[in-house]
């Protein structure tokens, strides 16, 4: 009889259960399946994004002329989306999947934040690259952007980061990965290169919708590369160290560090597609380097 036990997991990390014949989930993981979960998990996104400035209407039509209030109040909605995504997340995980929240990644302690704080550092140092290059050698990869410039010029500094940083966190990097490296990674982490193809290639399909200042349909193709890149290198960080919030770091970093960049200096990326393509590069020469110590540690374990 062998009686060795398993180490338990690092605090702020989770052991999600491999066995795929252990707590079945009610909607089967078959190719349609994920289809559905990824539909599900675009409407909580969009519909959350959509609806919860409507909810706040009538709190900014009370304060109007109160900019101060505004901020404030754009801040809680942020917050509001965050908990929303977290409220319903737990819902599908216990009628649907069967499991806890906490099997979704969601594990909150110290250990977490400082996943969380690995990750926007990894995000930031590479943004200080980037910008670094477009300093040195003048390539264009970051332009002038005086609508953005100016539009946060006129309000007050702590409201302009107030606004960009809890835009970054709450309502943009931390429930969005919660969705994705999150629920929809760890419902199929028995197969970890299915859970890190399919999870990339679904968080870059929903930036077709996004609006980075493209003309072109290449450009909007090209745009892709960015989201591909900085999500590709948020999954690898997830199989290597099994946390969800490593990968939240990394996309709160890299729209925090985007934002802080267009604060400091009036310019924010170049939508061109050659620039696209570069950021993107930028973030997946990380990306092939952890997965390679992935592999390599997960065929040394067996």
């Amino acid at each position: 009889m062998n009686t060795a036990t398993t180490p338990a997991p690092p605090a702020g990390t989770h052991r999600i259960d491999t066995d795929p014949l252990v707590a079945q989930p009610r909607l089967p993981l078959r190719w349609w399946g994920l289809g559905i979960r990824f539909a599900v998990a675009v409407a909580m996104l969009f519909g959350l994004n959509f609806l919860s400035p409507l909810a706040f209407m009538p709190l900014y039509s009370a304060f109007e002329h109160d900019e101060g209030v505004l901020f404030l109040l754009e801040t809680v909605r942020y917050a509001f989306v965050l908990a929303a995504t977290v409220g319903l997340v737990t819902l599908w995980m216990r009628l649907i999947e069967r499991k806890r929240l906490r099997d979704a990644g969601w594990v909150v302690n110290a250990r977490a934040f400082g996943w969380l704080l690995a990750g926007g550092g990894i995000a930031g140092a590479i943004m200080a690259l980037l910008f670094a290059i477009r300093s040195v050698t003048g390539l264009p990869i970051f332009e002038s952007n005086e609508s953005f410039s100016g539009m946060i010029a006129s309000a007050p500094l702590w409201a302009v980061l107030l606004i960009l940083f809890g835009m970054a966190f709450l309502s943009q990097g931390i429930p969005e990965e919660l969705l994705f490296r999150g629920w929809l990674f760890n419902i199929v982490v028995h197969r970890p290169w299915l859970a890190f193809w399919w999870t990339t290639a679904t968080f870059t399909i929903i930036h077709l919708l996004s609006d980075g200042g493209q003309q072109y349909w290449y450009d909007y193709l090209a745009y892709l590369a960015i989201p591909f890149g900085f999500g590709a290198l948020a999954g690898s960080l997830v199989l290597l160290t099994g946390s969800m919030w490593i990968a939240a770091g990394i996309h709160s970093g890299f729209h925090a560090s985007h934002y802080s960049i267009v604060l400091l200096t009036g310019q924010a990326f170049n939508p061109a597609a050659w620039a696209n393509l570069a950021i993107g590069a930028a973030f997946l020469v990380p990306t092939v380097l952890v997965l390679l110590v992935w592999h390599r540690r997960r065929t040394r374990e067996g």
